[in-house]
């Protein structure tokens, strides 16, 4: 009996704990409200959240917008812990949004890297990655990006190993035409 009792404790604690944290709701946040809850950030940390959108997705973990008022635009995501969903909210300067990165809402990070991948890097850099006769092999492509003017810079690092030793180690680089919407491959 003393055990049950310590457990309805600990649980009447852990959830008085939890139901006191401030919850983001981004049906909320459409409606204008929780909006002093939102992390002030650059339009250059945006743009790299947004470059790593992913879909289609089994649980949403990509950045919207959700509101936007003279001053600030809202964007919400959830990241995923241990478990649980966990939704954060960011604010970015409306006027350095519409300078900076005026056509967020038509770029697709998810369709550049695609279409990147198919135009900047040599049949026979992929033919040596899929041809190769490995037991065990890994492959670790990684995307940088800069935003600049309108374009956006892409660089990839891409390596392969076959057996534990690296066979291809490379970079490739090019940008994406914002206003052409098209990969120029330099």
């Amino acid at each position: 009996m003393k055990n049950f009792i310590n457990l309805i404790l600990a649980l009447s604690i852990l959830a008085s704990c939890s139901s006191t944290k401030n919850l983001i709701s981004f049906e909320k946040v459409k409606q204008g409200e929780q909006l002093d809850n939102a992390q002030e950030i650059s339009v250059e940390q945006l743009f790299q959240i947004w470059m790593n959108n992913a879909y289609p997705t089994k649980v949403d973990i990509n950045c919207h917008e959700l509101y936007k008022d003279s001053d600030y635009t809202y964007f919400g995501e959830n990241k995923l812990t241990f478990l649980k969903l966990e939704p954060l909210l960011y604010k970015v300067n409306s006027d350095s949004l519409d300078i900076k990165f005026r056509d967020y809402k038509n770029i697709d990070g998810q369709l550049i890297r695609h279409e990147f991948w198919e135009k900047a890097i040599p049949t026979s850099d992929k033919d040596l990655w899929k041809n190769s006769q490995c037991t065990s092999s890994s492959s670790n492509p990684k995307y940088f990006y800069t935003l600049k003017d309108s374009k956006i810079l892409i660089k990839l690092d891409w390596k392969v190993k076959c057996d534990g030793r690296k066979i291809l180690e490379k970079s490739y680089n090019g940008y994406y035409d914002i206003n052409k919407k098209e990969i120029i491959i330099e």
